[in-house]
Order: structure tokens, then C-alpha cells, then sequence
């Protein structure tokens, strides 16, 4: 009996699962697996002007507190607010200059202050910052299910 003829079947089916595996994984490796990356991926997102990507990154029923206004959905920031935010976010230069996670296994907290310069509007911007994201478990991944921006004129910058 000629076993070298059944060797190809069975490289194969060991093979298979592996192939799979590097097709799948290059899309897997770029998804964010900390709350703190999920947070940077959303910013890369708005900055990249790829809003469908941002929202992917939002909850459905997500509560956006900015500058003293609210939204209560994703939908509803989507249609309001992100035009805006990708275009701010494409025009200037936004640095963490601090930030502080933690999490549980089903929720996390991401705090950052931040310092963003550049030309937005006609004006020269130079604003200090403070966020905050509250994020959820959802699957493998996590969504941002809260976000509070907040922001001022850096002291001492010019009005």
C-alpha cells in the first residue's frame, strides 16, 4: 500500500486551519484590545476623516457631554457633530499629555488631558483639554459607551 498517497489529504486538512487563521488574523491585529487603544484607534479614526470607522468604535447608546451640549445616541452625534469633528481633528494637532486608565472585566475608564494647536475656522487654536471615556466589554472589543470633552485657551495663549 502506496501511504504517501493519503499524505497530501492529510496536509491539507492540518493545513487548512492555518491558512484560515493568516487570512483572518491581519484584520484581528489591527483592532484595539486595551479601552486605552480603543480610545486612540476612535481619535486615528477622526483624524483620518474615516467616520464610519470612529463610529464602529461608539456605542449605540452613547452619551457625548461636550463643551456643555449632549447626545444621546450614536446616530444622533453621528449626524450632528461628527462632520465637525473630522474636520477639527484633520486640522490640528492633538497631544495627550496625560492619561490614566482602569477597568474591570466589563468596563473601563480612560482620563486624558490633552493639548490641541493648529488653524481651525479662520483662528489660531491653542486648547487644553480634558476627556473622558467610559468604555464597555462588547464581544472581544471594547466600545466607548460615554465620552465628556471639555476644553479651554491654554493660559497665557493668545484670545
Amino acid at each position: 500500500m502506496n501511504r504517501s498517497h493519503n499524505r497530501p489529504g492529510l496536509l491539507s486538512a492540518l493545513l487548512a486551519p492555518l491558512l484560515a487563521l493568516t487570512v483572518i488574523s491581519p484584520a484581528r491585529a489591527d483592532a484595539p484590545t486595551t479601552p486605552s487603544d480603543t480610545v486612540e484607534a476612535f481619535h486615528k479614526a477622526l483624524r483620518q476623516g474615516d467616520g464610519k470607522a470612529a463610529l464602529a468604535f461608539m456605542a449605540r447608546d452613547i452619551t457625548v457631554f461636550e463643551q456643555g451640549f449632549e447626545e444621546t445616541s450614536r446616530d444622533s452625534w453621528g449626524s450632528k457633530q461628527l462632520p465637525d469633528a473630522n474636520q477639527f481633528a484633520k486640522q490640528t494637532e492633538r497631544r495627550v499629555l496625560r492619561r490614566e486608565a482602569s477597568q474591570d472585566t466589563n468596563t473601563a475608564c480612560v482620563i486624558s488631558t490633552t493639548l490641541t494647536t493648529g488653524d481651525f475656522d479662520g483662528r489660531k487654536l491653542e486648547l487644553e483639554g480634558t476627556e473622558t471615556m467610559l468604555l464597555r466589554r462588547d464581544g472581544d472589543g471594547w466600545k466607548i459607551a460615554h465620552i465628556h470633552w471639555s476644553a479651554h485657551p491654554k493660559e497665557g495663549a493668545a484670545p
